[in-house]
C-alpha cells in the first residue's frame, strides 16, 4: 500500500496506550494519528480531516471538493476497532477508490485530473468498544 509505515507506526501508537480504552482516551488517539500522518514524507498538503465516533456497522458520509494532482485518503481508528472500511465516490455513485480490506488502516490513492467532488464513506466494520472513535484524511500524495 501507500504507506507500510501508516501502519506499523498506527499499531505502535495504539499498544502504547493502555489496555482499558476510555471516552477520553479515544479522541486524544485520533489527534496523535492525524499528526504522526504530517510527519510521513509520502503526505503532502492536508485538505480534509473528519473526525467520527461510530458503531459495528455504521456509516459517515461526508463530500469534498478535490484539487487536481495525486491524492491519499487514509483511514484510522482507536483500539476498539479492529476493522474499517473507506471508499470514494462520485455523487452519482460512480466508485473512485475503496478499500474493504480486514484492517483498521484504510488507505486510498487517485490522481484528480479534473474537478472532481467526491464522497467520501467511511465505515466501521468491527468496533469492540462502541462507540469507536476514527479519523479520516485527504491529503496530497508525495511522490518520490
Amino acid at each position: 500500500m501507500i504507506f507500510k509505515a501508516l501502519a506499523g507506526g498506527l499499531a505502535a501508537l495504539l499498544i502504547s496506550s493502555s489496555a482499558e480504552p476510555s471516552p477520553d482516551q479515544d479522541p486524544e488517539i485520533i489527534e496523535r494519528q492525524f499528526e504522526m500522518l504530517s510527519s510521513l514524507p509520502e503526505v503532502g498538503e492536508t485538505f480534509f480531516d473528519r473526525r467520527f465516533q461510530l458503531r459495528s456497522g455504521e456509516k459517515a458520509s461526508f463530500t469534498a471538493e478535490l484539487p487536481l494532482g495525486p491524492l491519499v485518503v487514509v483511514g484510522f481508528c482507536d483500539e476498539g476497532c479492529t476493522d474499517l472500511d473507506l471508499e470514494a465516490t462520485t455523487p452519482e455513485g460512480e466508485s473512485i477508490d475503496a478499500d474493504f480490506t480486514l484492517d483498521d488502516t484504510p488507505q486510498l490513492g487517485f490522481m484528480v485530473t479534473a474537478d472532481l467532488t467526491a464522497v467520501v464513506t467511511v465505515s466501521m466494520a468491527s468496533c469492540d468498544a462502541e462507540p469507536c472513535a476514527a479519523g479520516v484524511r485527504i491529503a496530497r500524495r508525495v511522490t518520490q
